[in-house]
């Protein structure tokens, strides 16, 4: 009837909540590298399963299920575990690979600095050569006009 208290009630008394909780850690207390990016994953499994029946042949059950419960979470952990041993694997294989072509456009650009320098030396030389061309040219044609009266040479355009 009336006036109770339901967590005194004779049957709420006898339902007994069990739990079972896993937690784990990818830390590794070994590695002393703190220069590197420390990533941890933690991932916590739980599971409740509610015991509304106090008799011992259901406790059993309830143990298999806790069992049950627990292999198949142990087996995605470890799943989990692989996946993220070969993501870091390809991770690191990766970052080589990136290490490499880094190195490769690094000496790539200092060849194409040291080349455009060559090129802009030679362009210079090459204006000097042109210069001095055209001074030889307008040397030897003056030379030709004062030589030419001298000889009785007739030149074009004097």
């Amino acid at each position: 009837g009336f006036g109770h208290i339901q967590s005194e009630r004779a049957n709420t008394t006898e339902k007994k909540k069990k739990s079972l909780c896993v937690t784990w850690s990818d830390e590794d207390s070994s590695s002393g590298s703190g220069l590197e990016d420390d990533h941890q994953n933690f991932i916590a499994f739980t599971a409740n399963v509610g015991n509304e029946d106090s008799n011992i042949e259901s406790c059993g059950e309830i143990d298999e299920d806790f069992v049950k419960t627990y292999k198949e979470m142990l087996g995605k952990w470890e799943m989990v575990c692989e996946i993220n041993i070969q993501l870091s694997q390809e991770n690191k294989c990766l970052k080589d690979v990136n290490a490499v072509l880094t190195n490769q456009v690094a000496a790539k650009e200092a060849l194409l600095v040291e080349e455009l320098s060559n090129m802009m030396k030679i362009n210079e030389e090459l204006v000097d050569v042109k210069l001095m061309l055209e001074k030889f040219y307008n040397n030897n044609n003056k030379l030709d006009e004062v030589l030419a009266p001298e000889k009785g040479i007739h030149v074009d355009g004097v």
